[in-house]
């Protein structure tokens, strides 16, 4: 899914595992007492690395994989088997399809300075929209337009992982009603602020904001009672003191300022 030789840290990709359900946390499933869907998605990437299907790239200071990326031969293997099994269907400048495919997945890659939305128009209607779960964008040297971000949800409804990371993207205004969207990734962005529309999110359990310029998170992500991982650099929670409380399924909250309400932030964070 991803091109080739990059490396993928292993948290982002056993984030968007769960977000596509391919792991459980419901009582009787894969996940015993005290033992989180995230701890058993790490034990199936161990696998792989042991039976070599996956390489580690860089290691934590504990040990642990902190990057990895696919076996040259297992990444050719598997862009063979993309379109035959409908895995994913992996659109650049250079890939021309004169039939409609049915795929789950969308990887957008290209450098190209031409039009994007046009781009994105002519190569995306060789795919049946209605199955795609989830859009990848590996487009660094392209500058994404606010039109363009917003025509995704609308494109596609179902979308359960939308991943910018990298992308050069400075302002999202309306997110839509992506009701099914688990994981949304705006790493390494330029994005200053979020849109209120992000309390519609309902089932969202990742949000990325890491490397970005937002510093204050909107009151409206207190609605997000499903949200795991709340990743950040330096972001005030000051709007969240009333509500933050309610976010019981909270995991991870990351690189936070409490500014004046430091008082009233951690009481709420007590409620956890």
């Amino acid at each position: 899914m991803y091109p080739h030789k990059d490396e993928v840290k292993s948290k982002r990709l056993i984030r968007q595992w769960i977000s596509e359900g391919f792991l459980k946390s419901e009582e009787g499933t894969l996940v015993e007492e005290e033992e989180t869907v995230e701890d058993v998605a790490a034990e199936y990437l161990d696998v792989l690395i042991k039976k070599k299907l996956v390489q580690v790239s860089s290691f934590t200071i504990d040990g642990k994989p902190k990057s990895c990326h696919d076996h040259y031969l297992i990444h050719d293997m598997i862009l063979r088997q993309f379109k035959d099994f409908g895995f994913c269907r992996r659109i650049s400048e250079d890939v021309q399809s004169h039939t409609r495919e049915i795929a789950r997945r969308l990887s957008i890659a290209t450098n190209c300075s031409e039009d994007l939305p046009g781009f994105f128009d002519d190569l995306t209607r060789s795919v049946e929209s209605k199955f795609i779960q989830s859009v990848l964008l590996f487009t660094k040297e392209v500058v994404l337009t606010a039109e363009f971000v917003e025509s995704i949800p609308k494109t596609y409804p179902l979308l359960q992982v939308l991943d910018f990371e990298n992308a050069q993207l400075s302002w999202v205004q309306d997110l839509g009603d992506l009701t099914y969207l688990k994981y949304l990734s705006f790493r390494n962005t330029q994005i200053q602020s979020l849109p209120k529309s992000i309390g519609k999110l309902h089932n969202l359990e990742t949000l990325d904001l890491r490397q970005t310029a937002v510093k204050e998170i909107p009151k409206e992500v207190c609605k997000l009672t499903k949200l795991r991982h709340l990743l950040g650099k330096d972001m005030s929670l000051v709007q969240l003191k009333d509500g933050i409380g309610g976010m019981k399924s909270l995991q991870t909250l990351r690189h936070v300022k409490l500014d004046g309400s430091g008082t009233e932030l951690i009481t709420e964070l007590g409620k956890l």
